[in-house]
């Protein structure tokens, strides 16, 4: 066994038991291996101790950096799925988005299908007012004609008539003169 190793053996012993420096020291000295003992350390502390503090430091350092590297790569991880998630819903937006887009340019095109063809009809509507109004106006001057036509056919025969009635009173009026 190395002198530090006896030395850092007795002293974890004898702080155990609550033991003082000097005692330490006296027992190192009982265990008859010499060892290069720091006597300025009647206060308490040692150059091993300060070193030792110093590792107890550092590995309270190294496990604080570490509990920081931990949470850093959880976060990062955290962030990348979330990095991942956003990608996949803005793809899924894209995907989407063009889909919409497709469904409105078709829609635009039936509208515009649509349009044309409302558009032939009221065409082919205003050319069968047009043929409606021209029947109309036909009908209208030749029903025109045919009062015309009746009244010049009915003028007569009434004329007729009356002829015959003034024929048929004076024929009475000669009779009766005759008489």
């Amino acid at each position: 066994m190395t002198p530090w190793a006896t030395f850092c053996l007795l002293r974890c012993k004898a702080s155990e038991f609550n033991l003082g420096d000097e005692r330490l020291i006296y027992e190192v000295h009982q265990v008859g291996e010499t060892v290069n003992v720091d006597y300025f350390s009647v206060d308490g502390v040692s150059d091993h101790e300060l070193h030792l503090d110093e590792v107890v430091k550092q590995r309270e350092e190294l496990q604080h950096l570490e509990v920081n590297l931990k949470a850093r790569l959880i976060a990062r991880s955290e962030v990348t799925g979330i990095h991942e998630r956003f990608d996949s819903q803005i793809k899924e937006h894209i995907t989407s988005n063009v889909k919409l887009q497709e469904q409105l340019h078709e829609r635009e095109k039936t509208i515009m299908d649509l349009q044309r063809t409302l558009d032939d009809k009221d065409k082919e509507l205003h050319a069968i007012r047009l043929d409606h109004e021209a029947r109309t106006s036909y009908v209208s001057n030749k029903k025109n004609e045919l009062a015309t036509f009746r009244r010049e056919r009915d003028n007569p025969e009434a004329e007729k008539a009356q002829h015959i009635k003034k024929i048929h009173e004076l024929q009475k009026h000669v009779q009766e003169k005759e008489r």
